[in-house]
């Protein structure tokens, strides 16, 4: 079995539990593309066999989120889950004014990762340290909002805002709107939130744990198709036979520069290349 499988990963779920969850049921194994947090539910591409090898594409892909924000509590996990570390007066607050501060966090945005994350400080996840009550200094990242918008504002002492994000890999919502609280002097947390796209696929191309313990194999994206967001080059029978072998195809001086899949003539994923200079491709990942 190889491919990808869009798991629709339920909220009290961890990222690691769903893949093994997958790994129990397609009895091969398999990882995940693009970590989702326990509390969170939406889009999980998990990658089963050989397409272990493309999970680094599938989290290049933008990522879609639809979420809510309390503000006024600010916590120190920046969602619900966490402890208050901040109590102000929010009902003042409007949709004009946190639609006005939403400029600052659309582009190229400089963001902290987060003491609770998984991103690894020694060897170890910042959450461990988090837990123990430890915080160190983090090197700030620059990701990309492509789009941020606020979709429905409830008024009160802590309003609630419904908010749509489309946003690059490495993108913590949390953050954002803790960032957004701060900007906007109450403080805010994320209270509930959504991932309606990850890895190419979308929440109506996603399975639920149940779909997919009744019917494995329909839910098992094949690697092309799993990758249909790259361009396509196309190989020669001989070309890929090559390529199989270690080989490198003739350049393409049409294609354009950056990740494209490479194909066999029955349409088949043979491997990852990158485009370069005068069309050369460079193959990065080949399936076996």
């Amino acid at each position: 079995m190889k491919g990808v499988i869009p798991l629709l990963k339920p909220p009290g779920w961890t990222s690691q539990q769903a893949v093994s969850f997958v790994k129990r049921l397609v009895r091969s194994r398999a990882g995940h593309a693009g970590t989702l947090d326990p509390d969170a539910a939406g889009v999980l591409p998990v990658c089963v066999g050989g397409a272990t090898r493309l999970a680094q594409y599938l989290m290049e892909a933008p990522k879609g989120y639809r979420f809510t924000a309390v503000f006024g509590i600010a916590t120190d996990t920046q969602d619900a889950s966490g402890r208050v570390t901040q109590s102000r007066p929010a009902g003042h607050l409007g949709p004009g004014e946190v639609e006005a501060a939403l400029d600052v966090f659309r582009g190229e945005v400089s963001q902290v990762p987060p003491m609770f994350s998984a991103v690894k400080r020694g060897g170890r996840p910042l959450y461990e340290l988090a837990r123990r009550g430890a915080v160190v200094e983090r090197q700030a990242r620059t990701v990309t909002v492509y789009s941020f918008r606020l979709l429905d504002w409830q008024a009160g002492e802590r309003p609630r805002g419904l908010f749509d994000l489309r946003c690059s890999r490495g993108t913590y919502v949390r953050t954002l709107i803790d960032d957004l609280g701060a900007a906007l002097g109450t403080g805010a947390h994320l209270a509930a939130l959504l991932r309606r796209e990850a890895g190419g696929f979308s929440v109506a191309d996603a399975c639920l744990p149940a779909e997919l313990r009744e019917d494995p194999d329909r839910w098992l994206v094949p690697p092309a198709a799993a990758l249909a967001f790259l361009p396509q080059v196309e190989l020669t029978a001989r070309e890929a036979d090559g390529v199989r072998r270690g080989g490198v195809p003739a350049p393409r001086p049409s294609a354009a520069a950056g990740a494209v899949r490479l194909v066999d003539p029955r349409g088949q994923l043979v491997a990852v290349a990158r485009v370069g200079e005068a069309g050369r491709l460079a193959v990065e990942r080949v399936l076996a």
